[in-house]
């Protein structure tokens, strides 16, 4: 897929994609946004484009960054500067728990 595709996916111009490329963009928004969403009907749709393991490893792949990105936008990671993670802001500490915080709450989960 071109850079120009992508830009275009990603301002939501999608007319111009084939057949394989549509569906494939309206599964994976609909994995990230509504995954109750996705319907047999889809799911038949895909599988005329896709074998069940392509189908199986593009969940998959999605899941997996979708996850990353929630990940880094909740502690504000950003991606990758060459070997340098990039950390938009310092996170304050009241985000975390101290080491005290974590003992206390494994002894009051024994009692």
């Amino acid at each position: 897929m071109t850079e120009d595709k992508v830009q275009d996916i990603f301002h939501g111009h999608t007319t111009h994609l084939n057949e394989r490329e549509q569906i494939t963009v309206e599964y994976v928004e609909l994995l990230i946004m509504n995954p109750q969403a996705v319907t047999d009907e889809l799911f038949d749709r895909l599988k005329q484009h896709f074998s069940e393991a392509e189908i199986v490893e593009m969940s998959f792949v999605t899941g997996y960054y979708n996850m990353m990105h929630r990940f880094n936008t909740a502690i504000d990671l950003e991606p990758q500067n060459g070997d340098n993670i990039v950390v938009k802001e310092h996170i304050p500490q009241k985000h975390f728990k101290s080491d005290a915080d974590f003992g206390a709450s494994r002894e009051r989960a024994q009692r």
